[in-house]
């Protein structure tokens, strides 16, 4: 398979409760928000590699294409990605 042959639309509030918890999980990897030591108040986007290496995302396109940020308290409209792994509002 090709690096980011396939995207995924990951969902998720950005908030005390769940900042700690796996966002999503692929073969070895896991996704997480991960608070930072020196900036308590700053979380970072983070890819766990087995159970002590952290790898903090930066743009190589090894791990995702693309990072978006939902800025609303509501989840609409939902996002799909369609046959030409465009991503676009569902029932548009």
């Amino acid at each position: 398979m090709v690096k980011n042959a396939n995207w995924k639309i990951i969902n998720f509030k950005n908030n005390q409760q769940d900042r700690l918890k796996n966002k999503d999980e692929y073969d070895k990897y896991k996704l997480a928000l991960v608070q930072d030591l020196d900036w308590h108040s700053i979380f970072d986007l983070a890819i766990q590699k087995g159970t002590l290496i952290w790898i903090f995302w930066h743009n190589d396109n090894q791990y995702f294409k693309s990072v978006y940020r939902w800025n609303l308290d509501t989840n609409e409209p939902n996002l799909i990605i369609d046959e030409n792994s465009n991503v676009k509002v569902n029932g548009e």
